[in-house]
Parts: C-alpha cells; sequence; structure tokens
C-alpha cells in the first residue's frame, strides 16, 4: 500500500474534524478522476484504493463529528 495516500492520522479529535474535513472537500474538488488516471498511469485497483482511502477518512471525520 502506497504511504502517500495516508496523508491524515488515523485518529482525529474534535479539534482539527472540521480543519480537515474542509481540507479534504478543497482537494477532492480538484481532482478530475479521469484526468489524474490518465496523467499518472494508475491502474484502475489504485485508484480505487485512493477513493476508498477518502471514503474511510470521510466515515472517520463523520464518526467524530457526531461525537461533539
Amino acid at each position: 500500500m502506497n504511504h502517500r495516500f495516508h496523508k491524515f492520522p488515523p485518529v482525529l479529535d474534535e479539534h482539527n474534524g472540521m480543519f480537515l474535513l474542509n481540507l479534504v472537500a478543497i482537494k477532492v474538488a480538484g481532482i478530475n478522476w479521469i484526468e489524474f488516471s490518465q496523467r499518472k498511469q494508475r491502474s484502475r485497483d489504485t485508484q480505487l484504493n485512493f477513493l476508498g482511502c477518502f471514503m474511510i477518512n470521510a466515515g472517520r471525520l463523520r464518526q467524530y463529528s457526531k461525537r461533539s
């Protein structure tokens, strides 16, 4: 697994949760998935792995934001 895809800490607290959520939203908004995969010549598996890591982080943010 490529470490470049793990930019966020595994455990997020309430203080940096919203900041990271905004950061993720900005990053994702700037990515065209087709262009990304063609430019980097990524395999479909790697592209799904990248998307999967994002979904996991989004799920964690949602979980921690409910707690506050």
